[in-house]
């Protein structure tokens, strides 16, 4: 039992390490193209731009959705590919906002398109679900648990 939670544990800090290098490596491409793109002028620009947005994107969402897999809820769980797909759209559209703004010549121009970045990061991730509840769950609705039945009385537990 205890070798068992030893390796959930090791798996899990394994996960969470593969999806900050996913990220890490993700932003380093994106800079790079990030640089390229205010280097240069017209379609170049860009196209450069929007690679940049798509390397990024793709980055944060996969780091994303890689740190879910890390949680192992232990339940019966999976992606809903639409949902799942929206949030890769808004990640690499919020980044192309970003880096857009980001590569004018203005002062505060980077700053500016980092805090668009975020925002519309953070919104991709954190999209409110439900007016009531406010649920930060965008990217955790690509994700599906089962619904879990409890009851009072040991007598009517149903068996496993």
């Amino acid at each position: 039992m205890r070798e068992a939670a030893t390796y959930a544990f090791i798996s899990h800090q394994l996960l969470v390490l593969v999806a900050g290098a996913v990220c890490l490596f993700g932003t380093w491409v994106g800079m790079r193209h990030f640089a390229r793109a205010r280097a240069t002028e017209g379609a170049m620009r860009t196209g450069w731009l929007f690679m940049a947005s798509v390397g990024t994107g793709a980055a944060l969402w996969a780091a994303t959705f890689v740190s879910i897999l890390a949680l192992d809820p232990q339940l019966a769980s999976g992606f809903e590919p639409v949902a799942t797909g929206i949030v890769l759209v808004i990640a690499i559209a919020s980044c192309l906002a970003g880096f857009e703004i980001g590569s004018r010549r203005f002062p505060l121009a980077p700053e500016t398109g980092g805090i668009v970045m975020g925002a519309g990061s953070v919104s991709s991730i954190c999209q409110v679900r439900d007016f009531v509840s406010n649920a930060c769950t965008s990217g955790l609705s690509g994700i599906k648990l089962p619904p879990i039945t409890r009851t009072r009385s040991p007598i009517f537990a149903a068996p496993r």
